[in-house]
């Protein structure tokens, strides 16, 4: 029985090997007190050089490193990817450092970094991060309420579950034991963080995904951190972190969700407008089969809720085009001979009075939305985001001038 279990212990990282001795004999955790530091980087080492997608969880209280030590990690492994020469990364063979390296491959560090759940099926969605490490941050209370949470939720498991065959390595972070917990083979508590000497400690769980047992834990880890307080793409990090925050406290609805929803529904608007133009009333029909359309441009995943409601978001501003262009119409049909001159002027007075206001209101929705879709580009703007670029693109070929007043005529 023991030689069987040595015979698998060869093809085993070490963190595995130290799990599986932990679990043989019956520990308290204030009797683990061994400082594992290298043995957390080699089992990190050499999870790669098998091919393993690592999953961690970075738990803390807020404000106590949990980003920092999580950047800290993925830094870790995308540089031993780069310079590693692991068959299973498509930036393999590369000896310059991950910044430079990832920017010659088009790829900008600040990409790599989401600060919410809506960002990081960004991140993985884009087929050029094939093979290296992301972090998601902050699994907040918010970010599991409201319109779509739900299946960001789920598309978060699956990129986890299924998509890990691209060997998108990722960190979690959140200020407790989060959903994601039970996919991360890795959990790390953090103990204590001193600020002034830029050092973190931890301590490191093996969580085995395919069985029910707790977490064994390993040890501790002290990690200097100052090479990621250095990092330019740390303070913009930083920065598109508090704007999103500042964003969810400033009441506009979802956030960063929320601005997402406005440039769909912008979106859907625009393909249907001249639908309403010349008055088509069959807004039912075509609005489900083009807003398909719309998220394979966006590249989104939507709830069934959160598709009806941009559907109607949508509806009610093509109903307020279309009530303009049918008030001009009647208007010019207004009988000549049936009316006297006062009451003919009278009806177009009328109808002229009530243009002039849906197209106010018209124009005002449109540019609530268009507000919120800056809003979201001044979010991808930090750190020069090529996200933005693709919105701005997406934009400018379907006729949303995000600088122009709209014109409702």
């Amino acid at each position: 029985m023991i030689s069987n279990l040595q015979d698998k212990k060869v093809t085993m990282d070490c963190l595995k090997i130290l799990a599986l001795d932990r679990s043989e004999v019956v520990y308290k955790e204030a009797d683990i007190t061994e400082d594992i530091t290298p043995l957390f980087y080699r089992g990190l080492r050499q999870k790669l050089m098998k091919g393993e997608t690592i999953i961690s969880s970075i738990e803390a209280q807020t404000r106590k490193g949990k980003s920092v030590l999580a950047l800290h990690i993925m830094n870790f492994i995308n540089q031993e990817i780069l310079m590693g020469n692991f068959k299973n990364s498509i930036l393999c063979s590369r000896k310059e450092i991950w910044e430079e390296a990832i920017k010659e491959k088009g790829i900008n560090p600040i990409e790599l970094l989401a600060p919410s759940k809506v960002d990081y099926n960004r991140v993985c969605n884009r087929k050029v991060l094939t093979g290296i490490a992301t972090l998601c941050d902050e699994d907040s209370a918010m970010d599991n309420v409201g319109l779509n949470s739900s299946v960001e939720d789920k598309m978060t498991a699956y990129q986890l579950q299924v998509c890990a065959v691209s060997n998108v390595h990722t960190c979690f972070c959140s200020a407790g034991g989060n959903y994601y917990s039970k996919y991360s083979t890795l959990i790390i508590k953090i103990i204590d963080n001193d600020k002034k000497n830029k050092i973190t400690k931890a301590k490191v769980y093996y969580n085995d995904v395919s069985s029910n047992e707790a977490p064994i834990m390993l040890g501790i880890i002290t990690i200097d951190v100052s090479d990621i307080l250095e990092k330019d793409w740390y303070r913009l990090y930083e920065r598109q972190k508090l704007f999103a925050i500042d964003l969810q406290k400033s009441g506009i609805s979802g956030g960063i969700r929320g601005c997402e929803f406005a440039l769909t529904t912008l979106l859907l608007y625009k393909s249907l407008e001249r639908m309403a133009d010349i008055g088509g009333s069959k807004f039912d029909d075509l609005l489900s089969v083009k807003f398909d359309e719309v998220i394979r441009l966006t590249k989104g995943c939507h709830s069934i809720l959160a598709k009806n409601e941009i559907m109607s978001r949508a509806k009610g501003l093509l109903n307020l085009k279309k009530l303009i262009k049918e008030k001009e119409r009647s208007i010019k049909r207004v009988p000549k001979k049936k009316l006297t001159d006062n009451e003919k002027r009278a009806l177009v007075d009328s109808l002229n009075e009530e243009i002039i206001f849906t197209k106010e209101e018209l124009k005002k929705a449109l540019e609530g939305q268009k507000s919120l879709i800056k809003i979201y580009l001044e979010y991808k703007s930090i750190g020069e985001n090529s996200l933005k670029l693709e919105i701005e693109e997406l934009c400018k070929n379907n006729n949303i001038k995000l600088n122009e007043v709209e014109n409702v005529n």
